[in-house]
């Protein structure tokens, strides 16, 4: 579902607008080139920020250019940078999608603004809850029966891999209980089978890419949330995606950004610090 922005640009001003587009086309180029069905619709997002048409059509040219530009610095008031931060990462996530590598690229743009390193990995960890909130809701409407009993033992696998349940993963057990609208039968089903089954002994299922995607990254959360990520967890995952045929190398991209936002690994040392 696309999603209007312009309410959230209000108390911006035509400085700042400017700065949110360049950075909006920096991070929609910063792991490949924009395709063909999203530029009218990211198109459609900068002509919102913008009172001119030299100014619309000068971010055109960094989209066509195939370049990151750097990014500029910027003064604002603490409160507008939030919001402008805000913006930025509402756009990036508008499809429920964002890349590491597009994480990295805004969280430099956050210390463009003067702002906080720990306050923007606070947006970024909220724009990521929300995310999966917006994602989940869609698996409950897309699923079947069948993919949903597989998905609440998957998941109840995940949050007991490590043999701990810590009380930042309940709430995914939580979801299990939201798969199977509350039938306490088929909850019992899958905590049976989750204990006694392995992952090849479930009933084999098949997602298109995206709800692959998705599932995994809402599992690499689950192993993550607590802040660790043991090797047990990891080799779990990583047959949890042979099982469902998925890529390694996008496998690899999915934790990687998983981890940015979850574990901040390797992000902080790259970010420059503001003289």
């Amino acid at each position: 579902m696309r999603k209007d922005f312009s309410h959230k640009l209000g108390n911006l001003n035509d400085d700042v607008k400017k700065w949110v587009s360049h950075v909006v086309a920096g991070a929609a180029l910063i792991d490949g080139e924009v395709d063909s069905e999203e530029k009218p619709y990211l198109m459609k997002i900068l002509e919102s920020l913008f009172s001119t048409p030299e100014d619309l059509y000068a971010i055109e040219k960094i989209l066509q250019a195939r370049e990151v530009p750097p990014i500029p610095q910027i003064e604002a008031a603490p409160e507008i940078a939030e919001n402008a931060l805000k913006c930025i990462l509402d756009i990036s996530a508008s499809d429920n999608e964002i890349t590491g590598m597009e994480l990295e690229y805004i969280l430099k743009a956050a210390e463009a603004l003067g702002m906080d390193y720990n306050e923007a990995r606070s947006l970024i960890r909220f724009t990521f809850q929300r995310m999966r909130t917006e994602y989940f809701y869609e698996l409950l409407c897309s699923l079947n029966k069948e993919e949903r009993f597989w998905l609440a033992v998957v998941i109840f696998k995940s949050v007991h891999v490590d043999e701990y349940v810590h009380e930042k993963e309940i709430p995914y057990l939580n979801d299990i209980y939201r798969l199977l609208e509350g039938d306490m039968l088929l909850i019992n089903n899958v905590r049976n089978m989750a204990l006694q089954s392995s992952l090849n002994d479930l009933p084999k299922v098949k997602f298109d890419e995206m709800t692959t995607r998705r599932i995994l990254r809402y599992l690499l959360e689950i192993t993550m949330i607590d802040s660790h990520f043991a090797e047990i967890e990891i080799e779990f995952i990583r047959q949890i995606a042979e099982v469902l045929k998925f890529d390694p190398e996008d496998l690899a991209e999915i934790k990687r950004t998983v981890e940015i936002v979850l574990l901040d690994k390797g992000v902080k040392d790259e970010t420059p610090t503001r003289n």
